[in-house]
């Protein structure tokens, strides 16, 4: 007799109980990695130093990407179909810059999805 797919699963474990039980101690997530991998992402000097490089990409990404549109947009010289391309590309790094570069060191430094159903479907389009 065949075992079925259920039978050869290992049961699966359970970090993080919300029970009310007093036996049960909860642990923030951040907390485990330190104390069980020494995850660096979890020190308050590493998400400084990366919450500020990706402000600065994210600033740089918009701040550049929206010269170049309002450049294409103006100077009607640069109005080129390879220039359409890079205005097409522009608008893209913008939309990147403002959905992947803010939800992905979020979502990496927290360890949790929060940003809901729709985001957790359309974000990696995006990125």
């Amino acid at each position: 007799m065949e075992a079925s797919t259920m039978e050869l699963l290992p049961p699966p474990t359970i970090l993080f109980n919300v029970s009310s039980a007093p036996s049960v101690i909860c642990e923030d997530m951040n907390a485990y990695l330190w104390n069980t991998r020494r995850d660096l992402t979890t020190c308050p000097f590493v998400m400084a130093v990366f919450a500020s490089l990706y402000s600065s990409i994210i600033l740089l990404g918009i701040i550049g990407n929206s010269c170049v549109i309002m450049a294409i947009a103006r100077i009607k010289s640069l109005q080129t179909v390879p220039n359409m391309f890079i205005f097409s590309l522009s608008c893209s790094d913008i939309l990147v810059c403002f959905i992947s570069a803010t939800i992905t060191p979020i979502a990496a430094f927290k360890k949790d999805w929060i940003f809901g159903q729709f985001l957790c479907s359309f974000a990696p389009f995006v990125a």
